[in-house]
């Protein structure tokens, strides 16, 4: 926005198409990305909350509780059509016994983890409202955490949550209409090549900088 009143005519063009397209994506945010970090143990709802703040500290608070009530619809869709079902549950239970190399074995903890969940949906909460209340993990003993392995290692405590959080967090992500305003990545990645290895596009755009003559 400041420099929209630059003297310089290329930057102040350039920063109001930037802005034309901020805005756009702040409308159209995704909420799938933003399941992806509430799903994430060492960051929550709070994260995204601290996020949606930063970016715009008007609008944020409908636009988080629009995806807190888009985040307990899709979860009610899997607590509702049974997903557990008896193979899979037997499964979880053959996976205890490998455990990510982050996690520890199950212990006293994990049994009381057991007990308060056991509790909390005998109180009528479930398991996402029981997910959300826990305190979040430390990034910084963390930081390399697998998070699919984690929900695998939690899959006992949250059966149905921990089957959300694998199919969403499963989802391959891919570059946005953004990339083609400010980057050379429009030339190489549409809708026709849009399944290129990244480095594939790193080879071509590199190739294509060498012949046009750029070190």
């Amino acid at each position: 926005m400041e420099n929209v009143k630059d003297e310089d005519v290329l930057i102040k063009n350039m920063a109001k198409l930037m802005i034309v397209k901020f805005e756009k994506y702040w409308d159209e945010y995704s909420v799938v990305l933003a399941f992806g970090v509430i799903l994430d143990p060492r960051m929550k709802l709070e994260t995204l909350r601290f996020c949606f703040q930063k970016i715009d500290s008007l609008s944020w608070e409908p636009k988080l509780e629009k995806i807190k009530e888009k985040l307990y619809k899709v979860f009610a869709e899997y607590s509702t059509k049974g997903f557990t079902t008896s193979s899979s549950v037997q499964k979880q239970k053959q996976g205890q016994s490998s455990l990510p190399s982050s996690m520890s074995k199950p212990s006293l903890f994990y049994e009381l983890k057991m007990r308060k969940l056991q509790v909390a949906n005998k109180a009528g909460r479930s398991q996402l409202d029981t997910y959300l209340d826990e305190p979040t993990l430390d990034f910084d003993y963390l930081e390399q955490m697998d998070v699919l392995d984690c929900w695998k290692y939690n899959s006992q405590c949250f059966s149905d949550l921990a089957l959300m959080a694998r199919d969403l967090l499963s989802i391959p992500i891919t570059t946005i209409a953004s990339e083609f305003a400010f980057s050379i990545g429009s030339r190489i990645l549409n809708k026709y090549r849009n399944r290129l290895l990244p480095e594939n596009v790193e080879a071509i755009i590199c190739t294509s900088s060498w012949k046009h003559g750029f070190s």
